[in-house]
């Protein structure tokens, strides 16, 4: 034997079923609109490693020097144990350092406009660098 819901049956198990799906979606809707929490920065320390204690004092040439002489004395004081590397135009040198972290060498100028870059590297990884433009003319003023 069959029995049929009554109407009143019917319209309370559509409003329960009603009523869970409107619960369950506002929870969704709830969850899906948090506001995201702003990131508050108080102290920021990007700090990883130990400070870095790397020098770079290149002492010769001075920038912007005009120079009637083509050989050029490049000289600094960097951290001991560190490599010297220096650029110009025509080619780079690597340079070794004294125990005690002095550096010196001697060049060959092009006329006109030279620009030379003295790089320190540690065994850290860490590295500092220096310019210097120098101009040589063969013409003495």
């Amino acid at each position: 034997m069959r029995k049929q819901l009554s109407t009143l049956h019917f319209i309370f198990s559509l409003s329960i079923i009603f009523l869970l799906s409107l619960g369950y979606l506002g929870g969704i809707y709830f969850l899906l609109n948090q506001p995201f929490e702003r990131f508050e920065q108080k102290e920021w320390n990007p700090v990883t490693s130990l400070p870095v204690s790397l020098t770079l004092n290149l002492s010769s040439p001075d920038n912007n020097l005009l120079v009637t002489n083509p050989d050029l004395l490049i000289a600094g004081k960097t951290t001991p144990g560190a490599i010297v590397i220096l650029s110009s135009h025509t080619n780079d040198l690597v340079l070794e350092p004294t125990k005690t972290g002095d550096f010196s060498t001697t060049i060959k100028l092009q006329t006109g406009l030279n620009n030379l870059t003295v790089s320190v590297f540690d065994n850290l990884e860490n590295s500092k660098s220096e310019e210097r433009t120098i101009y040589y003319s063969k013409e003495k003023i």
